[in-house]
């Protein structure tokens, strides 16, 4: 056991900074109960704790940032764009803590669906009998988020399943037929579950997948009117539609074809002959023909492109905005925001004043006139009570 220790003017007290050596590790640290969690927190730690040193010794000013996150902030632009009401107290966009919670709610709709066996799916029962598990909040946040931008039940399972990183095993013998079987990425919500057959992750992934995008669209029915809008502007042409915000950008949903060669194949180059016997010996290259484009897939893509332009733009927004008070210490990523706790507030009021421009700008509604598409559903949520909702970030 190695310990560093450091005398704290927060505490009066030495505060122990300690680390096990490879061969000192035990299965309870593995477990998650080594005082100080896994080891990669040890030196941020280390980190925090001469920060804390440099601040009270020697800068008087601490470098570490406050964060805090948006509530689902997908559905938060989609209540926004809807001016749905009940959407806007489940993501806290209203003024005071409603104890709804978005999450908690599909998760719990979900759970009815299955327990009713509604779609019919191969797992119905075992959902049903493990509940607790999958209605769980922690196991429905992943899904929920990703509904909000409008994914489908295929991409929904990619999610569920971390698709990227799923890996295939051959299970059959030497002289055997092969017999592939798939299994989760090490990302999966599904690591922690145990199935008797390996080949049934796939399955109850897609199951989850269906019962979820079922749960989300009944939870709040204006959730899935956003996408049902754009993919009607973008089935009504036959090129690339685009938009802009009150950030000042302007967005393409651009998908352009592949060209294929006379065979119909893409094109395909072989690598140089130093790789001799390696397997991965053809590299493909694709090109693009600049006059055709996707229909399928910028139908698909439209929804999440349109909320993330969104994001993006509230967050360009924002950090102007506290840049303009002579705020220059950001820390950000997507729906989360951090500065120094002397600047919360500001960063706050910031947050929640240009999500009130973005939206007074009604993007949805500009996209759909210039498409002739019309928009139901359409609620009376105020958007100006953005401005005194206490938990829009926290």
């Amino acid at each position: 056991m190695s310990n560093l220790r450091f005398n704290s003017p927060l505490h009066k007290r030495n505060i122990p900074l300690c680390w096990k050596d490879k061969e000192e590790e035990s299965d309870k640290e593995e477990e998650g109960n080594h005082p100080y969690g896994v080891r990669k927190k040890y030196f941020q730690r280390i980190a925090a704790a001469y920060d804390a040193w440099m601040a009270f010794e020697k800068t008087g000013k601490s470098s570490i940032a406050i964060q805090q996150d948006g509530t689902c902030n997908g559905q938060q632009h989609c209540a926004a764009l809807m001016r749905d009401s009940d959407l806007a107290e489940y993501v806290d966009l209203v003024e005071n803590y409603t104890k709804k919670d978005f999450y908690g709610a599909v998760a719990e709709n979900a759970a009815k669906l299955w327990d009713c066996g509604e779609l019919k799916r191969k797992f119905d029962t075992y959902l049903s009998a493990n509940t607790a598990i999958f209605s769980k909040r922690s196991f429905a946040k992943i899904p929920v988020m990703v509904l909000g931008y409008g994914i489908s039940k295929g991409g929904l399972r990619k999610e569920i399943f971390d698709a990227k990183g799923e890996r295939w095993e051959n299970l059959a013998g030497e002289g055997e037929e092969d017999d592939w079987i798939i299994h989760p990425g090490e990302d999966s919500i599904l690591n922690d579950i145990k199935l008797e057959n390996p080949q049934d992750y796939n399955t109850l992934a897609w199951d989850l997948a269906n019962y979820y995008h079922r749960a989300f669209a009944i939870t709040v029915e204006n959730a899935g009117e956003v996408r049902k809008i754009l993919q009607q502007c973008t089935s009504s042409t036959k090129i690339p539609i685009e938009w802009s915000t009150a950030a000042g950008i302007t967005v393409s949903n651009r998908y352009n074809l592949k060209l294929k060669s006379s065979d119909g194949k893409s094109h395909q180059y072989r690598a140089s002959s130093v790789w001799k016997d390696k397997s991965h010996s053809t590299i493909r290259m694709a090109r693009y023909d600049e006059n055709k484009f996707g229909g399928a897939k910028m139908r698909r893509s439209i929804a999440p492109n349109f909320v993330h332009s969104l994001d993006a733009s509230h967050m360009m927004m924002a950090i102007n905005s506290m840049a303009e008070k002579g705020i220059t210490y950001f820390h950000m990523v997507h729906d989360s925001f951090a500065t120094h706790a002397a600047n919360i507030e500001l960063m706050r009021d910031a947050v929640r004043s240009t999500f009130v421009e973005l939206h007074r700008d009604d993007p949805l509604a500009r996209i759909a006139k210039s498409y002739d598409i019309e928009i139901s559903g359409r609620g009376d949520f105020d958007i100006e009570r953005v401005l005194n909702s206490k938990y829009m970030i926290h």
